[in-house]
């Protein structure tokens, strides 16, 4: 029985044995004095695997006992490997697999022992099912480390999901997931089935705010303190008037926000600011003419005033006796003391400077 377990392992091995180079070296078969047979499939997760590039290795502790390639059996159509291996009576014996088409080996999973005799472990027939676990590892980074956090990493089985998950830290905005600098994800929830070893990172980037500022009028004064800020950083604006004008109050979208040249607040939005600013009081005409609400009906008419200490420019208002005084001048921006209007015709007209 012996001997034709032994040369039916020697003709299936001369067939694998010409193609393909083992990946574990058995001890001399020398350093014993017994050999027996273990006939049996190879499952990978579960799977039982029907090639002829996986190697089955026969070990007690440390050392390789015996290795063999897995080769069909014509009978049954399973693959099974057949392997010659040395040692004495009551040796404890495991099992490693290689993967000869992924190039990586595999660990038992359970683990399988059995003990050395004479009479061998499996048949033809009835052969040891062994199953080994193919695992990958999942690496995954945060870049850079302070942006995020990232969870999911880990060894998985082959074929099975993985679900990694970044998620930004204060002040930080996800961008995406890369491997090997091109991207795989812009999600923040990357799932994919594990087919091999991966190494991913999410990539978190600074969340930024632009914050404008303004003065109204532009020759009331400056401001300044506007620029890019980080989220939740602190802002300072400052208004600074101009000669004969002084600071009213600060705007955002038309509502006031601070009445202090002053004004800090923490960012948290693309924001425009507006410091509003009003002239100065000045001193009254001493001498204006026309006078004042003066009522005339015929053209052409001439005004001229004396100049206001203070005064950068001067506005003529016209309106209609019985009406109330408008809002729109006839002249705007004088910068002299002296202005003759160009009116249509001859009517009663009131004047106001």
């Amino acid at each position: 029985m012996k001997r034709t377990f032994v040369l039916l392992i020697a003709c299936f091995a001369s067939m694998i044995l010409s193609a393909q180079q083992f990946h574990w070296t058995p001890v001399d078969e020398g350093l014993y004095s017994g050999s027996t047979g273990v006939i049996a499939v190879v499952s990978v997760n579960g799977v039982e695997q029907s090639s002829t590039l996986m190697e089955l290795a026969v070990f007690c502790g440390e050392e390789c006992r015996g290795t063999a390639f897995t080769t069909e059996f014509p009978i049954t159509h399973r693959f099974l490997a057949m392997v010659n291996v040395y040692g004495e009576n009551g040796h404890e014996l495991t099992f490693k697999a290689y993967d000869h088409i992924r190039n990586q080996e595999l660990e038992m999973e359970p683990v399988v022992m059995v003990t050395f005799s004479e009479d061998g472990s499996g048949t033809l027939f009835e052969p040891l099912e062994l199953n080994f676990a193919l695992t990958y590892d999942i690496t995954a980074s945060a870049n850079p480390a302070v942006g995020g956090t990232v969870a999911g990493d880990g060894t998985y089985y082959y074929g099975t999901s993985c679900t990694l998950i970044a998620t930004a830290n204060a002040g930080y905005a996800f961008v995406n997931w890369t491997e090997n600098g091109s991207t795989v994800s812009a999600d923040a929830s990357y799932t994919f089935s594990v087919t091999g070893p991966r190494t991913l990172q999410a990539n978190f980037n600074i969340i930024t705010y632009n914050v404008t500022a303004t003065a109204n009028p532009t020759d009331g004064g400056t401001v300044s303190g506007a620029g890019t800020y980080q989220e939740n950083q602190s802002c300072t604006l400052t208004a600074s008037a101009n000669q004969g004008y002084h600071f009213l109050n600060w705007t955002k979208n038309g509502a006031v926000v601070s009445t202090d040249a002053t004004y800090s607040f923490t960012v948290t939005e693309n924001a425009e600011y507006v410091a509003h600013f009003e002239c100065d009081a000045l001193g009254d005409f001493t001498y204006y003419s026309p006078t004042n609400n003066y009522m005339f009906t015929s053209l052409p008419v001439s005004f001229s005033w004396d100049a206001v200490s203070g005064a950068k420019y001067y506005d003529l208002y016209l309106w209609d006796d019985e009406e109330q005084m408008p809002e729109t001048p006839v002249a705007l921006n004088l910068t002299y003391c002296h202005y003759s209007p160009t009116i249509s015709r001859s009517e009663e007209r009131r004047v106001g400077k």
